[in-house]
């Protein structure tokens, strides 16, 4: 009996085998065929180079907004950073935060990024510093506002 088991168990995953697995080689191969790389840009946070870049979003003209931070240096070792890009792969316009914070470490943060109907961006993060002498962090949560036809501060 246990051997009848045994038997039936192997025809049926072998049947499974047989099903799954060409199914699995004909949607992957669909995938495959419907993509295509079109541009691949690569953006220099400056000053140094080092930065990620965190969340993205597109306006209803097909243009990329990407934010994130960039690594400057001891006082303000993370900045705000935010790239525009049209749909074929042209850097617009870059904003890198400059607020002078006079702290001892600081660090920014992106959060997300949303527009609106009115060709504002609106980035929002988190900023952490401590101040000179102090033990603990302080944080807050920030919120930047961008003309999205030039990358302006509004």
């Amino acid at each position: 009996m246990i051997k009848h088991l045994f038997l039936i168990r192997e025809a049926l995953s072998m049947r499974l085998c047989l099903i799954v697995l060409p199914l699995f080689f004909l949607t992957s191969t669909a995938w495959a065929q419907g993509l295509k790389e079109e541009w691949l840009r690569d953006f220099d946070t400056p000053p140094s180079g080092s930065g990620v870049m965190i969340t993205s979003a597109t306006d209803s003209e097909g243009n990329i907004y990407m934010a994130g931070f960039s690594e400057v240096g001891e006082l303000a070792s993370k900045r705000i950073v935010m790239v525009k890009y049209s749909p074929t792969g042209q850097l617009l316009w870059a904003f890198r935060n400059k607020e002078a914070y006079n702290r001892q470490i600081y660090h920014e943060e992106t959060r997300d990024i949303t527009i609106d109907h009115a060709g504002n961006v609106y980035v929002t993060g988190l900023i952490s510093w401590r101040e000179r002498n102090a033990s603990e962090d302080s944080r807050e949560a920030t919120i930047i506002k961008l003309n999205a036809a030039d990358g302006s501060q509004v």
